[in-house]
């Protein structure tokens, strides 16, 4: 089973999730490690914390070929937002950098 993480609101998590990341406070101390499963006491303990969102891992049902066609059509759709950046080499790597990160937030 292929899995891809997501951002949920607090308040639109469930039981039964799972987190793909750890969950930290402002102080930067580990509340829960990532791995843990959603309670409901859990998800009430976070939002009193202030937590506002969480990294989920759920199911990923897409194909290799959807896979493969969404990180096609989010490569294309950068080249148009950045199609007017010239020869800046600051562009050049901001999109370069963004490109990295989208493909492996898809994957």
């Amino acid at each position: 089973m292929k899995l891809k993480n997501t951002i949920n609101l607090i308040d639109h998590c469930t039981p039964g999730m799972i987190l793909a990341e750890e969950i930290c406070n402002k102080q930067g101390n580990v509340l829960l490690p990532k791995g843990s499963e959603l309670t409901i006491p859990l998800i009430l303990s976070l939002k009193k914390h202030g937590i506002n969102h969480a990294v989920i891992s759920v199911e990923d049902s897409r194909t290799d070929e959807e896979t493969a066609a969404e990180l096609a059509n989010m490569k294309i759709w950068l080249a148009l937002l950045f199609r007017n950046s010239g020869e800046s080499p600051e562009l050049a790597l901001l999109h370069e950098l963004i490109v990295k990160y989208r493909s492996d937030k898809l994957i």
